[in-house]
């Protein structure tokens, strides 16, 4: 029996000491109630900060904090690659770390699943500090634009967004978490300082070695280049596979993991699903009043490029899950874009900022719905550590 066969064992037990239907509410409803609560949690703490200052205003974010980072890092057999990290686990645990670039995955993930192991013997240490950091990268982050944002919003698109992703793919959310809380050395021009912090993102997920070259397109010197280079990115991304095939040989034997990705490459196609398609909408706005945003805040010339290159990339990921990968990487910007419409609206269009967050709030639901009610994501029944 394999350890898939027995993760699904596991759930269908659950399932059967009560309703698959009520268990599947009950999940809808925790996972939703997680992330409008930390949404609500985070806003009031920037509106004490705003009124009564930081010391006021940071114990309230901690919570935030908390309350949505606590059920990623004490889940028990949810999500779907739950199975495989265990595994990993148990094997770092069984052979050390002799030969740290003989496992499949990545050095600095093998390397905190042994300090894991020393320490505290026990595999759910690793999801607990995995989540704990994830988050809190994610966190500082956002509060790097927290004078230009709307702090609930911030959470809530990445409750929407990205969360999820925390509960399957956590070595490369660890690594765009740090990519994310990176790109404030681009902004203030400590381009050392960032390409230090993409190596140690690198070291948990391989696919990040991207922000290398984005890295020297991005700094200040170059800020005017940062649309045209979303538009080149746009004229060769349909030749990339072609490129990748091409070297498909000699990439196998350097990145093992490439031989499962080759297979994709060459039934790529090009289009959107209806995943895409939602995905891509906030496009309208953004785009419309994308010089009322950047007069706001100079940074987002940045986080739309970003964007709208990810954008790009769905076109292709329905066929080619590799895709993915860069579509994800580049998500933060939507917590920055869409927290940043209701701050140019201004205090006094009070009817037209509660139909922007109504909009977005209906948006985000119909995504988190989506995600956690899609089977191959094992996001239902939610199990918790305390069920072990």
């Amino acid at each position: 029996m394999t350890s898939r066969d027995i993760f699904n064992l596991n759930r269908k037990l659950v399932k059967l000491s009560k309703s698959g239907d009520e268990m599947e509410n009950s999940s809808n409803i925790f996972y939703i109630s997680i992330i409008i609560v930390a949404s609500l949690f985070a806003q009031l703490s920037q509106t004490i900060y705003i009124k009564k200052g930081r010391n006021y205003g940071f114990p309230i974010l901690i919570l935030a904090y908390l309350i949505i980072t606590l059920p990623v890092a004490l889940r028990y057999n949810t999500g779907a690659d739950y199975s495989s990290y265990v595994n990993t686990y148990e094997i770092v645990k069984a052979q050390g770390i002799y030969d740290p670039f003989g496992y499949p995955m990545e050095i600095g993930y093998i390397l905190l699943n042994y300090i894991c192991f020393k320490l505290f013997d026990d595999y759910q240490s690793v999801f607990i500090i995995m989540a704990l950091l994830t988050n809190y990268f994610f966190f500082k982050g956002i509060l790097y634009e927290f004078k230009k944002i709307n702090l609930g919003l911030a959470v809530f698109a990445y409750g929407f967004s990205l969360y999820f992703w925390d509960y399957i793919i956590i070595r490369n959310m660890l690594g765009i978490a740090i990519i994310f809380y990176a790109l404030r050395f681009i902004f203030e021009k400590k381009i050392i300082k960032y390409f230090l912090a993409v190596t140690i993102a690198v070291l948990f997920h391989y696919s990040l070695i991207i922000f290398y070259f984005i890295g020297i397109f991005y700094v200040e010197k170059f800020k005017k280049y940062r649309m045209p280079l979303a538009i080149i990115s746009i004229l060769i991304i349909p030749v990339i596979p072609n490129i990748i095939n091409l070297f498909g040989t000699k990439l196998s034997l350097i990145w093992i993991q490439f031989s499962t990705y080759d297979s994709y490459l060459a039934k790529v196609k090009f289009g959107l699903d209806k995943y895409g398609i939602i995905c891509a909408l906030p496009l309208i706005p953004f785009s419309i009043f994308y010089k009322r945003l950047k007069k706001l805040n100079e940074h987002i010339s940045l986080y739309f490029s970003f964007y709208i290159i990810s954008i790009v990339l769905l076109l292709f990921s329905s066929e080619m899950p590799l895709m993915y990968r860069y579509v994800y990487a580049l998500w933060p910007s939507q917590i920055i874009l869409f927290s940043s419409l209701l701050n140019i609206l201004g205090k006094r269009r009070k009817v037209i900022a509660s139909l922007v967050i109504l909009c977005i709030f209906i948006y985000g639901i119909v995504l988190i719905n989506y995600f956690i009610n899609n089977e191959i994501y094992y996001m239902l029944p939610y199990i918790s550590i305390f069920q072990r």
